[in-house]
C-alpha cells in the first residue's frame, strides 16, 4: 500500500494537478455604428401650401385688438453668452446746501429789478484844526523874529561861580538846630545819618518770607572815633523761634560790621551814641 501511495504522489508531482474547473471564455462586446455622409450645403424642404393656409386661419381667428403673445426666446446653447441688463444707478439725493442755494438762485430777481443806489455828493471838508494851529504858530514866529530885529540884544550876564557841592551828611547837620544841648537825645537827623551809612552795606535775604514787613532793633556800641566795637540783636527770643527773622537780623548785623566806622558824629554827644539802640525798617530805608 505504501508503495502505491508513493507512486501516486510521484505521478502527481511529475504530471501536476488536473484543473477542476475550466474558465469560461469572455466574449468581446459588439458596438453597432451607423455612418452618414454630411453635405456642406443646407437642403431644407420648402414650406407647403397647407402650412401657409393653417397660418392664415390662425391669424384670422385671433380677436381684434389683442397682440399676439411674444415669441419664446430661442434655446440658448452652451457657448452662448447670457446678457443681463443692469439697472441704472440711482441718482444721488440733493444735499441740503445745494437745495438752499437753488432756492436762493430762484428767489433772486432779474437784474433790471435791482435798485441802483444814487451816489450822494461828498460833504464839504471841515477845516483841519491842526493846520490852523500851525499857521498861527508860524505867524507868531514871524512876528517874534521881526520884533527881535528891532530890539537891542541884551548884555550877557556874568557867569556866577558854581557853588561847591557839600556832603549830604554835612548838609543834614547844617540844617540841624544850631543851639547845642549836651543832655538832649539824638535827633532824627543824627539817627538818619547813622542808618544811611549802614544801609549802603545792607542786603535783604533773598527768598525770605514777609521780610519787607520785619523790623530789627540792634544795640550798637561805638568808640570815640565812631569805630564799631560791638553789635547785637535786642529780640533774642524771636531770633531763636523764627528762622526768617533770624536771617533778617543776621544780615543787619553784617551790614553794621561791614560799615566798621560811623562818621560825622558829634564828639560832644559821645555819651549818647557810644551805646545806642537803632531800629532798622526795610520799608523806610529802601522805600
Amino acid at each position: 500500500m505504501s508503495a502505491l501511495f508513493h507512486g501516486v504522489a510521484l505521478a502527481l508531482l511529475y504530471l501536476g494537478l488536473p484543473h477542476l474547473k475550466y474558465d469560461e471564455l469572455s466574449g468581446e462586446r459588439v458596438v453597432v455604428v451607423e455612418l452618414f455622409t454630411v453635405d456642406e450645403r443646407r437642403n431644407l424642404p420648402e414650406h407647403s401650401s397647407e402650412l401657409e393656409a393653417k397660418k392664415e386661419l390662425r391669424e384670422e381667428d385671433r380677436a381684434p385688438g389683442i397682440d399676439p403673445p411674444p415669441a419664446p426666446p430661442p434655446p440658448s446653447s452652451r457657448n452662448s453668452i447670457r446678457t443681463v441688463s443692469t439697472p441704472p444707478p440711482p441718482k444721488p439725493a440733493p444735499l441740503p446746501l445745494e437745495e438752499e442755494l437753488q432756492k436762493q438762485v430762484e428767489g433772486v430777481g432779474l437784474v433790471d429789478d435791482v435798485e441802483v443806489p444814487i451816489k450822494k455828493p461828498n460833504p464839504p471838508s471841515k477845516p483841519d484844526p491842526f493846520a490852523s494851529v500851525l499857521k498861527s504858530v508860524e505867524e507868531l514866529e514871524v512876528s517874534r523874529v521881526a520884533r527881535s530885529e528891532h530890539e537891542p540884544e541884551p548884555e550877557p550876564e556874568e557867569s556866577k561861580p558854581a557853588l561847591p557841592t557839600k556832603d549830604p551828611f554835612e548838609e543834614i547837620l547844617a540844617r540841624a538846630d544850631s543851639k547845642f544841648t549836651p543832655d538832649a537825645p539824638l535827633s532824627m537827623t543824627e539817627l538818619d545819618n547813622i542808618r544811611y551809612q549802614i544801609q549802603k552795606n545792607w542786603h535783604l535775604p533773598a527768598g525770605g518770607r514777609n521780610v519787607q514787613n520785619m523790623q530789627v532793633t540792634l544795640r550798637i556800641q561805638l568808640g570815640p572815633d565812631g569805630t564799631v566795637l560791638d553789635v547785637s540783636v535786642v529780640d533774642q527770643v524771636q531770633m531763636k523761634t523764627d528762622p526768617f527773622y533770624r536771617a533778617m537780623a543776621e544780615s543787619t548785623v553784617r551790614a553794621v560790621l561791614k560799615t566798621d566806622q560811623i562818621k560825622n558824629l558829634s564828639p560832644e554827644k559821645y555819651h549818647l551814641w557810644r551805646d545806642m539802640k537803632i531800629n532798622f525798617d526795610p520799608r523806610e530805608m529802601f522805600g
